[in-house]
């Protein structure tokens, strides 16, 4: 079992992707990388998003970083776009040899517990994040934070952090 370890997750996305901070298997730190109003063109967008979320990574030093898989999405330009920062957030980690691992949505979902599978659709997916969290910490957050904090919290479970 490893203790002390301050481990950063990321909901990932385009527009606003969630970041969390445990240390010691504690919440420390959450916040939302916005780029909602910001007005530039998509392929930039992504740039600014990696940007940022690497600059994120080294100023908070974590021993890991946890992310989100990408999922198959109805536009394949989206999974393109999500594909692409997911592989520079890796590239990231990688220069700067910072451990990460990358979960998949069923599977940290499924260590805390949340009902999924035929018939649940995303928006319930994000509810009962929203939920967790809640419930858990006492915080009322947006969903990407929610769901940064569940998927640090989730790989913590799953090491038996």
């Amino acid at each position: 079992m490893v203790s002390e370890i301050k481990l950063l997750s990321i909901d990932q996305a385009t527009v606003k992707s969630g970041i969390a901070v445990h240390c010691d298997g504690k919440l420390t730190m959450y916040d939302i990388i916005d780029l909602d109003k910001e007005k530039v063109d998509i392929p930039e967008r992504i740039y600014v998003m990696v940007d940022r979320i690497c600059g994120f990574i080294l100023k908070n030093k974590p021993d890991c970083v946890v992310l989100e898989d990408v999922a198959m999405q109805s536009n394949p330009a989206t999974l393109i776009l999500l594909s692409r920062l997911q592989g520079a957030i890796i590239g990231c980690c990688r220069v700067n040899k910072i451990p990460y691992d990358i979960l998949k949505p069923p599977n940290w979902r499924k260590a805390l517990g949340f009902k999924q599978g035929q018939g649940i659709k995303r928006p319930q997916l994000k509810k009962q994040a929203v939920e967790f969290v809640l419930n858990n910490y006492g915080l009322k957050l947006s969903e990407d934070v929610c769901e940064a904090i569940c998927i640090g919290n989730a790989f913590l479970r799953m090491n038996k952090i």
